[in-house]
């Protein structure tokens, strides 16, 4: 049986948190030319994103689909840009709805 969903959603910002590198400070200096973003903004919009869904969580929130696939979205797309930017190495297995 799957997880709740907020289950779901709690298992999805620990793997974000785990495989993004937000408390390294050499992703957070900018690097001149982004070729697909800007790696500080980008970590900085990821976290926040992170840091509003556990106070949301700890608030009694329920995260539905829809939440849940925008997360894992924004989280793909910008380590896809940390890895275009050689901040990341390709993933062995990509973050999944």
């Amino acid at each position: 049986m799957p997880p709740d969903s907020t289950t779901a959603m709690r298992v999805l910002i620990a793997r974000i948190r785990r495989e993004l590198p937000l408390d390294d400070p050499a992703a957070r200096v900018c690097h001149g030319a982004c070729a697909g973003g800007c790696a500080p903004k980008l970590l900085e919009f990821i976290e926040q994103r992170l840091d509003d869904w556990e106070w949301r969580l700890a608030a009694g929130a329920r995260p539905g689909l829809a939440e849940l696939s925008a997360l894992a979205r924004s989280a793909r797309r910008v380590h896809a840009v940390l890895v275009r930017e050689g901040l990341l190495a390709a993933p062995a297995e990509p973050i999944h709805d």
